[in-house]
């Protein structure tokens, strides 16, 4: 697995409108979703759904382009509080995008895919929750708040993994607790005999190259 350094850059951001604490109706069904590791939210499906998909159901969103020795478009929804990265992995997507610029990329999303339709069939690669948005619950019932020490009915987890380029690592709270079935949940910090509220949550989809 590449990993990143341990700063990213963050090339471009396309503002949109906030959504406000209460979310639009395209966004209802996911604020009350259940968060499956290794599957998604609802109908937003980890390695299936299409960026192409996601810009004709819910819009652009507010656009960020990440950019390492990976890069990988963000779409944020309801302030940021919903975030779905789309990986740009190899492929030929991630060569046919080598001749468009990449700031132009974000700041027109659907203009990009339409001048580089390699990159329309882009798959979901993470998703992230958090804040007042999500008021659903993983599939094993943890929920936003929770103390960090409810979730062992996920696994015993891995503190602080190596990082990686993940939706919400631009402002992803300091400590990450990662579990075998891929649930990352993400806490201020851990003090002995203090509860530790999750504060956000995260799943991945297998890395696959595109």
């Amino acid at each position: 697995m590449t990993r990143l350094p341990t700063t990213f850059a963050l090339l471009a951001l396309a503002a949109l409108a906030g959504c406000g604490k209460t979310p639009p109706p395209e966004l209802a069904t996911y604020a009350n979703a259940t968060l499956t590791p290794g599957a998604g939210l609802g109908d937003l499906q980890l390695g299936k759904t299409t960026l192409a998909q996601v810009l004709a159901k819910l819009g652009p969103g507010q656009v960020a382009l990440l950019a390492s020795d990976e890069s990988g478009y963000e779409l944020n929804y309801a302030d940021g509080e919903l975030a779905l990265l789309f990986m740009v992995q190899g492929g030929p997507c991630w060569v046919a995008q080598r001749d468009y610029s990449m700031r132009k990329a974000a700041d027109d999303l659907r203009a990009f895919i339409a001048a580089v339709p390699a990159c329309a069939g882009l798959p979901l690669s993470s998703i992230s929750v958090r804040g007042d948005f999500y008021r659903g619950a993983t599939n094993r019932g943890i929920r936003i708040g929770d103390d960090l020490a409810t979730a062992h009915v996920h696994g015993e987890p891995q503190i602080n993994p190596p990082a990686d380029m993940h939706a919400g690592m631009h402002d992803a709270p300091a400590l990450r607790a990662q579990y075998p079935d891929g649930l990352s949940l993400f806490v201020t910090e851990v003090l002995p005999d203090k509860p530790a509220p999750v504060l956000m949550m995260l799943v991945v989809a297998p890395r696959t190259e595109y």
